[in-house]
């Protein structure tokens, strides 16, 4: 007798996929849309009213749902219900590009917006578009932006931004460090030569005679550089340093960039830029330069300094207090001595754009 076919099981349930475009496409219709909108927004100084929709911001970000709960729970008419969220602080542009994401679950970014949408998506706990500002940010960083960047990092707390940012300031501190350190060594040489010649020489001998036509200082370099003259190449660290951003950097946003042995800098610029640092501190936070630069101020690696740059450092020093007196006279400890302990290794540690001093030579291990 033949057996009759088995019966095929029905399938079970299967999730098709159509056009995943679609879905997006369709919501960004709905951004700052009036039509079916249930809740708007006054957003910024100039108070630009903005629509939302109360279901697709509650289902995509806990804030927003707990904000729409609470006001629920507050207000129980429609008309009050009706009543708009202010967001003074907010830019319109930066919301608009929040409401994308939660929207579409994409982001239009532009630098001048970037960091505050950062801002905004730590705040909203959007933690998908902290991570597109982020790889945004640090896509297109510019000397002009990179310390705003580094801030807004070290104040929200985002590690991977401040190694990219800190990577980025190492890399960019001087155009030519490699071209800089070798004339400061042509320099040094020229200096020797100089010092062994007479009196009655040096009186017939005009600078460019004694240096080449490098030997002129240019507008702006300390004065206590190593021999003067040796920083005419720093045009790329003059560009970080003197930024507004850099200016505005909070103490521990500074600290960070001081405890790099990366960067491509002298100690001299660097200290010169943090006594700028410090003064713009004092007169915005209303603070003595010593009090606003007492944790900064311990990442300077005065070892690294020659004795006639000390000197000159005391004598600035007198006036704003910015260095404590006890660190200088470690640094003259050490020229006295020729030694190093164990713990200020670090403090001797020269930096990829130290500019090389004969006293160097003390700083190495096996020199102890």
């Amino acid at each position: 007798m033949a057996q009759c076919p088995a019966k095929a099981k029905p399938a079970g349930p299967s999730t098709l996929h159509g056009d995943i475009s679609c879905l997006p496409a369709a919501l960004r219709g709905l951004i700052d849309n009036p039509q079916f909108s249930d809740v708007t927004f006054v957003v910024g100084k100039r108070r630009q009213v903005i629509h939302a929709h109360r279901c697709i911001l509650a289902s995509r970000c806990k804030v927003f749902h707990g904000m729409f709960v609470n006001q629920s729970e507050e207000r129980t008419s429609p008309e009050e219900l009706r009543v708009p969220f202010v967001l003074a602080d907010t830019h319109p542009d930066v919301f608009l590009a929040v409401l994308e994401f939660l929207y579409t679950n994409s982001v239009t970014l532009s630098s001048p917006i970037t960091l505050e949408v950062l801002t905004s998506a730590v705040e909203y706990g959007l933690d998908d578009l902290r991570k597109l500002c982020v790889e945004f940010i640090s896509k297109t960083l510019t000397v002009e932006l990179a310390c705003e960047a580094l801030q807004a990092a070290v104040t929200y707390g985002q590690t991977d931004l401040i190694q990219n940012c800190l990577s980025f300031i190492e890399r960019h501190t001087t155009k030519d460090a490699v071209g800089h350190m070798i004339h400061y060594s042509n320099y040094c040489h020229r200096v020797k030569r100089v010092r062994a010649l007479p009196a009655t020489r040096l009186r017939d001998l005009s600078l460019p005679d004694l240096f080449g036509t490098r030997g002129h200082l240019p507008a702006g370099t300390p004065s206590w550089g190593p021999q003067g003259s040796a920083l005419t190449d720093c045009k790329r660290s003059e560009e970080i340093i003197k930024t507004q951003g850099f200016r505005e950097l909070s103490d521990l946003g500074l600290l960070s960039i001081l405890q790099s042995n990366r960067l491509a800098i002298d100690e001299v610029l660097l200290i010169h830029a943090v006594r700028e640092w410090a003064h713009v501190s004092s007169v915005v936070l209303d603070a003595p330069v010593s009090v606003i630069a007492k944790e900064v101020v311990k990442e300077l690696r005065l070892f690294l300094l020659s004795p006639e740059e000390l000197t000159t450092l005391e004598e600035e020093n007198r006036q704003d207090n910015l260095i404590p007196e006890s660190q200088v006279a470690q640094a003259w400890k050490f020229h006295a001595l020729k030694k190093i302990s164990d713990f200020q290794l670090q403090r001797c540690q020269r930096r990829k754009g130290t500019l090389p001093r004969e006293h160097h030579r003390y700083l190495e291990p096996h020199a102890n």
